[in-house]
This record gives C-alpha cells, structure tokens and sequence, in this order.
C-alpha cells in the first residue's frame, strides 16, 4: 500500500496494481477509482496510515444479459 499524489499537496492511499519506470498505476482504496502517477510521486504509506481499513472494496453486480429493463 502506498501514498499517492496527483501534486505535492494532495496525497491518496492506494494499491500498486502495476509499474513502469516512468508510472505507477495504483487503485486508490478510500474511493476505488484506478488511476496512473509519475515514480516520483508514490511514497510507501506509513504504518499510522494503514488505519482505517479501506472504504472502498472491488465488487461487480451480476446483470444478466438481457439487461435488467424488461
């Protein structure tokens, strides 16, 4: 889990989901949005941070196929 920032003054918590040198492509956890930051701007998160627990959990609704408006 780390700590990332879109500037310098606005830090998300997030999980690594992929890198590359140039980014990290991280999900944030209190939002669930997915989302790509320059190397330079992910930080491992310290341990006071950890708490609390994520807000947002990766879920999917089962909608069958011929939709759900009939």
């Amino acid at each position: 889990i780390i700590e990332a920032s879109r500037s310098l003054s606005d830090f998300l918590r997030g999980e690594v989901l992929s890198s590359t040198r140039e980014s990290i492509t991280v999900r944030l956890l209190d939002d669930g949005y997915t989302m790509s930051v320059p190397v330079g701007h992910a930080y491992a998160l310290p341990a006071a941070l950890m708490d609390p627990r994520p807000f947002a959990i990766h879920c999917a609704l089962d909608v069958p196929e011929e939709g759900i408006m009939e």
